[in-house]
């Protein structure tokens, strides 16, 4: 019942400080810490603490209290134990019984990238406390209450993609394997944690594990504003109120995305809810068949369900007067997930690393043959064309469409073009294309229309938004991020220096830059199909190439795979040589890209120097500290924090490398990955060093012949050989760029300069140029 507030004004100690901004992800999920932190120095994570003992941690400041909010059940402040920090909730009750650890209980059987993670929980003077992970920004309702020129690109994604991730987040705590209701859904208990939303609050929750159905009765807490017509009434009730109060929810957010910005209680029709229960929904006899076809529908992709209606329609059955209306979690998530007129409505969260609703449920909704195909939707690669303006379109109807500005006369906006002379990444003006008319790189005021057209999403993460748009005939990539105190303009241009200096057949080239609405937009080229994980993917599940046959098709995945290893290593070497560290090499952020005419995957490019950095010297390029990183693909000594240089790139290009061979070779991509799995909830090259060893011994016995395609045991031995150094734990055994280059040669595209946009076929210079 804990309503957090804002982290903006935390105030703890410095190293602790830096622990937490170190734990935001790269790729922009929420972290979860390993299963087996222990946050006490007992050993264990249930701790009963004598009288006479005092707790362990360190207590934090938020302003002027350690304060975060307080509800029916309990209190919650901030406390850092272990260089974490955590937020503590205090039950209220001064008796520790069955009920008062009821909480901790059902939390401890759920991991999931949307529901808070219980961390361990302790006993003093006949108090419980429990102790979670993260501590977020703000909750869902202070999200909604962003001011209006203060809303971005992002902004309105993470919104947009928090239907289909709370669903899914609610579709898994109802499967049989967790079994559990929530019942105390409501916008103050969904915490916000770098754009991702996250369940939290589970005091009045119930697990229904081992009973007949999810059905209870009697009195029970609620908040009436949310609750559904049958709990008010003290009825039997299952699942479905759930279902009844993210609906309600899905209603505020559906009214802030129009423009709202109170974060109140809303209606459908966009007015305020009274402060009692709302008795729900009475549909028609067409509406509740539309519910019982709706699990098939979403199986077929049915265009219903692609209608601009869509969500509204599903909102009213969502808040059902009668629970047996309503369809179930795993419906609703299922059918968020489905490209329509609003686009995506599910981020790639839902998809990467999580624990996945029981084969049970998923085969009882018929879903099982369908849902590779919905996944592989959600994947970095190009839509069909039927799909390419789905995100061009306004989030809803053009008539609610908010619009978001910035005050005129901004000084940091004015001198953009000046900031980037001043740096160096301002480039000559023969090298410069100008693509917007004015100049490469531009600001833009609020209103001006800038010559590009949206053509679908690439990705979203808290940080940036990333879509192909058209700019002139052409296809280009544009990375949209917001630009705030935490997140300088400084820091943001100095990846589009980074690129401008890197000119290199496979790395990524800027085009252009612009800034409007304090928002930084990078173009970028080219679009790639989909990224190397994508590809390993395909390949893994004989997903193939539209028009090509089942052999041929995996046959030219696995030929590409082996030519990009030579295309990778001559990259990495000519990064280094400019002395540069990538710093966040993994196959999300390798593109792959198919030419038109070509049989298979063309060409491989590196992406996303966003943490990358310049030095001027290979001494000057070992640092040491905390910073983002991947932690599947981290070099040990950055785990650690330890002094790292350029070889902590070549672990990290081991880690693909090793993927990309176990691909070639047939061996399961998901099975290592597996391998590397840490304690179910984190995946890391570095803390499995003995399994990686036996994982290369195995890719040594590999057949002569996979799918056709003959490879040799000699070249297999050689680039095994070559993998198992570059993973060495020991930074100094590890060899260079230089020396991986020259061990896997180079292809003829390497040598060749690269593509010039402007030249591809069906576009001309001229009207590229103006």
């Amino acid at each position: 019942m804990a309503e957090p507030l804002s982290l903006a004004t935390l105030s703890i100690t410095p190293v602790a400080a830096v622990e937490h901004a170190s734990e935001v992800q790269d790729d922009g999920l929420p972290p979860k810490l390993p299963n087996d932190f222990i946050w006490s120095l007992t050993g264990t994570k249930h701790v009963d603490y004598p009288a006479n003992q005092h707790f362990e941690g360190e207590t934090a400041t938020v302003g002027r209290s350690g304060h975060l909010g307080s509800g029916g059940f309990g209190s919650v402040d901030v406390v850092v134990c272990k260089r974490r920090i955590l937020a503590r909730k205090q039950m209220h009750s001064t008796r520790v019984d069955a009920e008062t650890r009821r909480e901790a209980r059902i939390l401890e059987g759920i991991i999931h990238r949307h529901v808070i993670q219980l961390v361990g929980s302790y006993t003093q003077r006949n108090r419980f406390y429990l102790l979670l992970h993260p501590v977020a920004e703000c909750n869902l309702k202070e999200f909604m209450q962003t001011p209006e020129n203060e809303r971005d690109l992002p902004w309105d994604h993470n919104l947009k993609s928090a239907f289909g991730c709370l669903a899914g987040a609610v579709a898994f705590l109802h499967s049989t394997k967790i079994a559990v209701k929530h019942k105390d859904i409501k916008p103050t208990n969904v915490l916000m944690f770098c754009g991702t939303p996250m369940l939290t609050d589970f005091g009045l929750s119930n697990s229904f594990k081992g009973a007949e159905d999810s059905k209870s009765s009697g009195i029970t807490g609620k908040t009436p504003k949310y609750a559904a017509p049958e709990v008010v009434a003290m009825l039997p009730r299952g699942t479905s109120q759930d279902v009844f109060s993210l609906g309600l929810v899905f209603q505020d957010m559906y009214w802030a995305l129009h423009g709202h910005t109170d974060g109140q209680a809303t209606d459908l029709d966009g007015n305020a809810r009274e402060e009692s229960n709302f008795g729900g929904q009475h549909l028609t006899e067409e509406e509740r068949v539309f519910c019982r076809s709706l699990p098939l529908l979403a199986f077929q992709w049915d265009s219903e369900i692609r209608d601009r209606a869509f969500l509204t329609r599903l909102m009213r059955l969502m808040t059902a007067e009668r629970s047996e209306d309503r369809p179930t979690a795993t419906t609703i998530w299922q059918s968020l997930q489905i490209p329509s007129t609003h686009g995506i409505m599910c981020g790639r969260c839902c998809h990467d690393d999580l624990p996945r609703l029981d084969l049970e449920t998923t085969d009882r909704l018929g879903q099982s043959n369908g849902s590779s195909t919905i996944v592989s939707s959600l994947r970095s690669r190009r839509p069909e064309k039927s799909m390419l303006s789905c995100s061009s379109l306004p989030p809803f109807d053009s008539t609610h469409t908010a619009y978001y500005s910035v005050p005129s006369g901004d000084p940091q906006l004015s001198d953009y073009e000046k900031l980037l002379d001043d740096q160096g990444y301002l480039p000559r003006l023969e090298d410069q294309y100008d693509w917007s008319g004015r100049a490469m790189h531009v600001v833009y005021n609020d209103g001006d229309h800038v010559p590009l057209v949206a053509q679908y999403t690439l990705g979203v993460s808290p940080k940036a938004l990333v879509e192909a748009v058209q700019c002139r005939g052409r296809l280009l990539a544009r990375k949209s991020m917001r630009i705030s105190r935490r997140i300088a303009l400084d820091d943001m241009i100095s990846e589009v220096g980074l690129i401008q200096r890197l000119r290199h057949r496979h790395i990524v080239q800027v085009i252009g830059s612009y800034i409007q609405r304090k928002t930084l937009s990078i173009l970028t080229y080219p679009v790639a199909d989909c990224t190397l994980e994508a590809m390993m993917d395909d390949i893994e599940s004989n997903e193939m190439v539209p028009g090509q046959g089942d052999g041929q098709s995996v046959r030219n995945h696995r030929l590409a795979l082996k030519k990009f290893f030579a295309c990778l290593a001559q990259a990495i070497e000519y990064i280094h040589d400019e002395l540069v560290k990538h710093m966040d090499i993994k196959p999300q952020n390798i593109l792959v890209r198919r030419l038109s005419g070509t049989g298979g995957f063309a060409h491989v490019y590196i992406t996303d120097f966003g943490v990358s950095r310049l030095y001027t010297s290979e001494d000057e390029a070992m640092t040491d500290g905390p910073t983002s990183f991947t932690r599947r693909f981290a070099a040990p000594e950055l785990v650690s924090s330890k002094a790292r240089g350029f070889p902590a790139d070549i672990f990290s290009l081991g880690c693909v490398f090793l993927e990309m061979q176990t691909t070639v070779l047939g061996c399961s991509y998901h099975g290592l990955k597996a391998v590397i799995k840490d304690h179910r909830t984190i995946s890391s090259y570095s803390a499995n060093p003995d399994d990686i060893d036996e994982w290369i011994k195995k890719l040594e016995k590999h057949p002569r012949s996979v799918d056709g395609l003959q490879i040799s045991p000699r070249e297999t031995r050689s680039r095994l050989a070559t993998v198992r150094a570059m993973l060495n734990t020991n930074p100094s055994l590890r060899p260079t760029a230089v020396d991986i280059a020259l061990k896997f040669g180079s292809n003829e595209c390497c040598n060749l300069d690269r593509e010039d946009f402007r030249d591809e076929p069906g576009s001309s210079r001229q009207n590229v140029e103006g």
